[in-house]
Formats: C-alpha cells, structure tokens, sequence
C-alpha cells in the first residue's frame, strides 16, 4: 500500500491510502520503481504506477479522477480504437440508448459530487464495479477486447466523466453545483490539474477544442483532457471588468492594433556577448543579444492608437513583437492602453543579461479588471539561432560573424506554459516564436487542450 494527501477535497486535508490488490501474483508483476513489467501487466499494477492518489474505492466520488483513472487505461491498451472498430461480433455503443444513458448520469452524478454521502448513479457504480473486479486483469485482455465487459465500463465511465465535467469548458451554461465549480478551479490554481493523482504524473484539466479526425484517445473526450507532459501548468481565469466583459460577450470580431516596434532593425542591434558556458567550442559557436537603438517612443504609439479609434472606433488589444520592450516601457504603455479603452495587451519583453549571465525572453499579457492590471509572464523555451545564411541575408556581418552559430542570450528555465481562462470558453496559451514551431512537450499539451 502507498499512502498518500487527499488535497483537501471535502475542505479537510486528510490521510488517505490507495487500496491496491495485495495478491502474490499482483505483487510478482510489479517492477522495481512500482511498474509492472511485461504481459502480465495488469489493471491495478498499471494504475498504481502513478501514485500517489485516493484510496480506490474514493475515487468515483470525483469524476476527473475517474476521467484520469479511464484514460490511462484506454490510452495504454488502445482499446479506445473499439468506438469505431470494436471486436468481431461486438457493437458500440452497447445498446440504443447508451447517449441518454451517459447524459442522465452525468447529470446526477455532478450534482452530487463532493457529497460524500450521495449514492453514485446506477449507471457510473455499475461500471466502476466491473472495473474493480478486474483490477488483476492483464491488460493484454482489454487491448485485445476479449475483456469486452471491461472495455464497455472503461469506455462509459471515461464518458460519463467528461460529460459530467461539461460546465467547465463550457462555463456560460448553468453550473449544477457551485461548489464543484469552486473546488475545480482552486484545484486547477494550486497544482494544475483537476485531478487528485499527483500532479508530477498526469494532470487533468479542461479541453477547448477537440479533433474529428482520426481516431487517438484525444478523440474520445470532448470537455476533459490527460496530459503526462512534465511541462509544469499554470491555469489562471482572467476577467475584463463588467463593463468590458459585457461588451466582448456574443461578440465575433475583435480589433488588434499590431505595432511593428522598433521601426527599423540595424546590424549594430546585434552584439557578440561572452559565454558562461564553459563547454561551447567559441570558434564554432557564439551568443549574442538583441538591444535596438532607438528608445521606446510612447508619444508614437498614442498617436497610432488615436488614429485608429478614428477608423474603427473601438480597440480591444495591442500586440507588439518579440523582444520589442524592457520591463520599464510596460507602465507607460498600460496608460495609453486605458486612454484609448483597450483592455489587453500582448508586448515581447527583453532583459540584458549581466556579468555572465544570461537575461530573458518573455510575453507579458496584461489583462485590465476591475482591480486594476492582471499581468502574467511566459518566458521562451526556445533560444533564437542565427546561422550564415540568415546572417548575410538579414544584413547582420558587420556585427556577428556568418562562419558561426549564433544562439540567444537567454536564460532556458524549466518548462512551463499560462493557460489563460477568460471565460466563455475562451482560452489562451501565449508562447514566443519558436516556442510555436518546436515539436516538443508543449506543443504535444497543446494539442491534448486544444
């Protein structure tokens, strides 16, 4: 047995301890690091590999648990395949009215969540039931459906609980219990995840979009999303104030003044700076920074906001680039955001480095509330490199050599990705440049999000 936190679901922090078959032949096919090894996998080994979590027979009692607990499973074994090419002599769904049957126990089952008392829906104790019983299944069986009875729970219970789960991707339909509602979002600001299994292995959290195309298991939920990425999470809900958020709702257009600062890039913008890597072959390779010349002019930008409330008569956010201010512009430029009524602001920030080390690159997103200023940071994952090529054709060799790579002079911190709630399923993961185009662990998150 592995104990673990419950963190505070009911209010109270309480001890609790994951209630694992104990057998001999469950306990023979788990390896050194708790993982089971081999064919003889089975449900509860699998499972326990990512520990800590509740005591097993708490878990229906949230559905995002069960969601986690289901997609695991689905995922390893691909068995969620068998919606759309079950086994020979099977169908899905498992009767006519499996749609209505789902809808009506997600419906009571949030509305009861965290009442520890409530009885499960019929529908959701059943399946968990058989899941249970089937905790020394090898896997092998659910991925090859001859354990037809445990896919069926398994593929119920994970849409029961993304049903059940639906007002939080969906947050202007009415919420059938506030303080589900609450809990969910403070879990999702305290670890990330909606999840009680520890957050270090999977997270939990809600999906915006989802594929038609295709068949992954991210095809199977439509409002809830597992990620196993390590990229840390930061899942923040951000709102204009009254008026303003009266003013976006319903609305399909938004006007962006896009301010391509500064006006001109010179060579001498770029500069060779020392390395405090003591491993990088310095005539093969250099780093540099990017500093413009000319100082931020906010005189400018007013101007370019007044002439374009000439135009379009309302303005709801300023985008500037990569890299195009320092920390202190970003006060000056909030004012002349509120003079001109605009309530965001996207700006790529720099910061030099000092005495060999490296400074940043990041997205400061500022967002005006009733409260004041809401500002979030996302530092860049990715340095910018520049090889020959790029060099001679953006006219930079007066100022860096083009027989070298040249690469940022920017610090790579552990990643780590703000996803931004801004109500009415509206949300945002802000990221620089190449952050965008890297095939890496954020942008695999992204896609399980949508």
């Amino acid at each position: 047995m592995v104990k673990a936190v419950d963190r505070k679901l009911n209010g109270n922090c309480v001890d609790a301890v994951m209630d694992w078959p104990s057998s001999r032949t469950q306990r023979s096919d788990v390896g050194a690091a708790g993982v089971s090894s081999g064919s003889s996998r089975t449900v509860g080994s699998f499972i326990h590999a990512f520990s800590p979590a509740p005591r097993w027979d708490q878990i229906p009692s949230w559905p995002p648990d069960v969601f986690a607990v289901s997609n695991l499973v689905l995922d390893h074994t691909q068995a969620y395949r068998f919606v759309v090419a079950p086994p020979s002599g099977k169908r899905w769904p498992p009767n006519l009215d499996w749609n209505q049957r789902v809808t009506a126990a997600a419906r009571a089952w949030r509305a009861s969540a965290l009442d520890t008392h409530a009885a499960l829906p019929t529908l959701v104790s059943r399946c968990w039931k058989t899941l249970s019983d089937a905790r020394n299944l090898p896997l092998a069986k659910i991925e090859s459906g001859e354990a037809w009875d445990v896919c069926v729970a398994l593929l119920t219970l994970h849409a029961v609980a993304d049903e059940a789960c639906g007002w939080l991707a969906a947050p202007a339909s009415p919420t059938p219990c506030p303080s589900c509602d609450q809990r969910a979002w403070e879990m999702l600001a305290e670890t990330g995840s909606l999840s009680r299994i520890s957050p270090s292995r999977v997270r939990v959290v809600p999906k915006g979009r989802f594929t038609t195309r295709g068949i992954t298991i991210r095809s199977l939920s439509r409002y809830l999303a597992l990620c196993y990425e390590s990229v840390d999470l930061h899942w923040t809900r951000v709102g204009p104030d009254a008026g303003v958020a009266a003013a976006l709702a319903g609305r399909q257009d938004y006007n962006l003044v896009l301010i391509p600062w500064p006006l001109n890039v010179q060579a001498r913008d770029f500069h060779p700076v020392a390395t405090p890597l003591g491993n990088m072959d310095e005539d093969v390779f250099g780093f540099f920074e990017f500093e413009p010349t000319p100082a931020f002019e906010i005189d400018y930008v007013r101007s370019l906001l007044e002439a374009a409330r000439a135009q379009v008569q309302r303005i709801d956010a300023v985008v500037l680039p990569e890299a195009a201010l320092e920390p202190d512009h970003i006060p000056a430029l909030e004012d002349a955001l509120l003079e001109s009524g605009a309530t965001f602001l996207i700006a790529g920030v720099r910061t030099p480095g000092s005495s060999g080390v490296f400074g940043r690159n990041y997205l400061h997103l500022g967002v005006h509330t009733a409260a004041g200023w809401q500002r979030l940071e996302q530092d860049k994952h990715h340095r910018w490199s520049l090889d020959g090529q790029q060099i001679n054709q953006y006219h930079l060799a007066r100022s860096l050599d083009p027989r070298k790579l040249w690469w940022e002079a920017v610090d790579i911190g552990p990643r780590a990705i703000n996803l931004i709630d801004f109500g009415g399923g509206a949300t945002t993961a802000p990221l620089v440049c190449e952050d965008l185009a890297r095939m890496d662990e954020v942008s695999d998150l992204l896609r399980r999000i949508g």
